[in-house]
């Protein structure tokens, strides 16, 4: 990973510095420019889609600005105006970042569903959120350097969990609302699961960026400036082929559920990421009776949330693997994908 990190560090440079000159900003204007708000500095960090080469005319101009003294953390973004160009910097305490990546190290090593935990509990942990903890790794500074880039490995690890799982989870929607006879929830399934899939390669491979916004056209540059590894070859045709299928949903109203299930298990072993799929739907609600509505039952989710269900019969012990939803009776994943959605069962 040490070669793709200095690879990466050399783009990063070379976007930032490509950006600056097409707005006509030098270095050495830009902490006259932000003035007070960068004047304990130790870092002030070009971030977002300047250093990832997808920044144009109309593009804001972000920095953090990572500084010496103690600034709260949550402190708002800074808005400066500049020969026409809206520039905003956030500012962040050096120490703050610092504690932020401590843990983002210790978390690297982790199996995948204690990462999946920890990341929806980040903010317990830290002052600093992920979107700005993955642009300050990814910043470049106005010298010309990229001084958190060395933190790339741990962050990519933690990235491709994230959207590896919530590819996971959109497969599972698509399978369930296919079944159903959702066609244009499955559409929308669909493309979501695939860009989380294209945002985890791109991270298997140390390209980190928060802005799902941008996955298709990183994803798009990625695979058309062959940035991949060799093994991947056939993922990124496998990848593109079913994206077509997907969009042609509507028109060709062919099943895909069995083909986005493979895609998911070649990718999964791939990247070999280890986890199980059994036992993958559960119910974890508490039950309480109606007495004044015979065979009525609301149902208490782990949220403290309810729903009330008309039929007690609706209520069943779900343990369902990944592997049998595609040959599920319609009624029956119409059922779960409702439960699913008021939150009544949950995805393991």
């Amino acid at each position: 990973m040490k070669s793709k990190i200095n690879e990466i560090i050399a783009e990063r440079i070379a976007y930032a510095d490509q950006f600056l000159k097409q707005r006509s900003i030098k270095y050495d204007n830009i902490e006259k420019a932000f003035g007070c708000d960068v004047h304990d500095s130790k870092y002030l960090l070009l971030t977002s889609s300047a250093v990832h080469g997808l920044a144009n005319s109309g593009s804001d101009i972000d920095f953090i600005s990572v500084n010496l003294k103690n600034f709260p953390s949550d402190r708002v973004a800074a808005q400066h105006f500049s020969n026409g160009n809206h520039m905003e910097v956030k500012p962040i305490w050096e120490e703050d970042i610092n504690e932020a990546l401590v843990f983002l190290k210790s978390v690297e090593n982790k199996p995948f569903f204690n990462v999946v935990e920890i990341l929806s509990h980040w903010n317990d942990h830290c002052k600093v959120s992920k979107k700005h903890l993955e642009r300050t790794i990814n910043g470049v500074d106005i010298n010309g350097q990229c001084p958190y880039m060395v933190y790339t490995p741990s962050l990519a690890y933690v990235w491709l969990t994230n959207s590896f799982e919530i590819f996971r989870k959109c497969v599972v929607y698509f399978i369930l609302s296919e079944r159903s006879g959702e066609n244009i929830a499955t559409v929308s399934y669909g493309l979501n699961s695939l860009l989380y899939l294209m945002d985890s390669v791109l991270s298997f491979h140390g390209y980190v960026y928060s802005n799902k916004k941008w996955y298709l056209q990183r994803y798009t540059n990625f695979v058309r400036e062959n940035k991949y590894s060799l093994e991947f070859q056939e993922l990124t045709t496998k990848i593109n082929t079913m994206y077509n299928f997907v969009l042609s949903i509507l028109e060709r109203k062919s099943e895909l559920s069995s083909q986005l299930y493979e895609l998911y298990l070649y990718s999964r072993n791939l990247m070999k990421i280890e986890i199980s799929d059994e036992n993958l739907i559960t119910s974890e609600s508490k039950l309480h009776s109606l007495p004044f509505l015979e065979e009525s039952i609301v149902v208490y989710n782990d949220n403290k949330q309810k729903a009330m269900l008309l039929n007690s019969s609706d209520i069943v012990d779900w343990k369902i693997p990944l592997s049998s939803l595609s040959t599920l009776k319609e009624s029956t994943a119409r059922q779960i994908l409702s439960l699913l959605r008021t939150g009544l069962l949950k995805i393991n």
